[in-house]
């Protein structure tokens, strides 16, 4: 898939565990449908986090 690198796969699915994978020989496999379901998962929760920076700079007035 492009724009992402085989350390993010290697990194999310083998320390953190949090996308499912297979080995086949030393090479792990991840299901695509898997990696973009994380990639989701991260956008959320990043705009998330915007949107609750956004929220406490209005209410310090900071805006």
């Amino acid at each position: 898939m492009a724009g992402v690198r085989d350390q993010l796969g290697l990194a999310v699915a083998g320390a953190g565990g949090e996308i499912p994978y297979t080995l086949v020989g030393r090479h792990r496999r991840i299901r695509l449908v898997d990696l973009r379901q994380y990639l989701r998962e991260g956008d959320a929760h990043c705009k998330d986090a915007a949107d609750e920076l956004i929220e406490l700079d209005q209410e310090l007035g900071l805006t």
